[in-house]
């Protein structure tokens, strides 16, 4: 598939905690491009859902908030009905709430349609695209170039996850995130709708297992893999 002089597609997908988002966001700042957080758009909902009193496991009420509101994703931030929530979908609660809401199938077709049409209005400027999140490579831009599917094992998962809650002021104890991220694991690749792949390969992605390598290591391993689809260079030094 040829690229040249257009915009295209990173997918990165992978379970909670994988580093799917530190890492895109690597990315897009080394190909000067746009990151698309789709898992954003979910944590916008279910914000938007605790702020009108909707519980995050109900279906018909949960659509109607989707329906009130305005998502939208730059490169400064998240925005709900105008307003910058980049720092307030990142609390526990929220994170817990995009997953629930994330299950029904309305909520994710109407999602997918939104995460497309950012993406494609910046693949129409030329850019490269790094989007992260849950079924990028499979129902979101299946025809991506490049898929990666980004883990790391559950103990390392929720170390990290720790160090981020700790980060934002938010005291947990191990052996609980530990057990979120478990359930977090069996929620996603049980349910019904769109379930995270468990034969990433079979979907065309590439595994890079994170969990003995630091942050810098992923990204660089990722990049060889850009390089080897030459994907890398022609994007890197476009400004």
């Amino acid at each position: 598939m040829s690229t040249e002089g257009k915009g295209y597609v990173i997918a990165i997908d992978g379970p909670v905690a994988a580093g799917k988002g530190t890492v895109a966001k690597r990315l897009a700042q080394d190909l000067h491009g746009f990151n698309l957080q789709t898992g954003a758009t979910y944590r916008a909902l279910a914000l938007a859902c605790k702020e009108h009193g909707v519980s995050f496991r109900d279906p018909e009420n949960v659509l109607g908030v989707l329906s009130q509101i305005t998502i939208f994703l730059d490169d400064t931030g998240v925005y709900l009905g105008g307003k910058d929530v980049t720092s307030e979908i990142k609390v526990s609660d929220i994170s817990k709430g995009s997953s629930d809401v994330s299950v029904f199938p309305e909520v994710r077709k109407r999602m997918v349609a939104l995460q497309q049409e950012i993406g494609q209005a910046h693949i129409r400027q030329g850019k490269i695209v790094i989007a992260e999140g849950r079924d990028i490579g499979t129902r979101v831009f299946p025809e991506s170039p490049v898929k990666i599917f980004l883990t790391a094992s559950a103990e390392i998962r929720a170390q990290r996850r720790l160090e981020q809650l700790s980060e934002r002021g938010e005291q947990k104890d191990y052996q609980q995130v530990l057990a979120e991220v478990r359930e977090r694991d069996r929620q996603d690749q049980e349910r019904e709708t769109d379930p995270l792949v468990t034969e990433p390969e079979k979907y065309g992605y590439t595994v890079v297992d994170s969990t003995l390598m630091t942050e810098s290591e992923t990204v660089k391993k990722i990049e060889q893999i850009l390089k080897k689809a030459n994907l890398y260079d022609q994007h890197k030094n476009t400004r």
